[in-house]
């Protein structure tokens, strides 16, 4: 081979070696600002349904999602079904 045809060779790998690079930095960013601009949007949602409906989607003092305090789940603490 001559060296015309090496550095060729080798400037052409280079160029496509960079492409590979730049595009997968360009996939990861878009990725990034995507995620980020969905984050952001879910954070506005959540906010501006909490000061139009105040108090629906909290709960009281002391009570969960799956009711009040005393309730526990279905098997609990050594019940069992049979």
């Amino acid at each position: 081979m001559t060296s015309s045809a090496v550095i060729f060779m080798l400037v052409t790998v280079l160029i496509v070696w960079g492409g590979l690079v730049a595009s997968v930095v360009a996939l990861v960013v878009r990725g990034r600002r995507q995620g980020r601009e969905t984050q952001t949007a879910v954070v506005m949602e959540t906010l501006e349904s909490e000061r139009s409906e105040p108090g629906v989607a909290g709960f009281k003092q002391g009570e969960s999602a799956a009711g009040s305090e005393g309730e526990g789940t279905v098997g609990s603490e050594g019940e069992s079904e049979a």
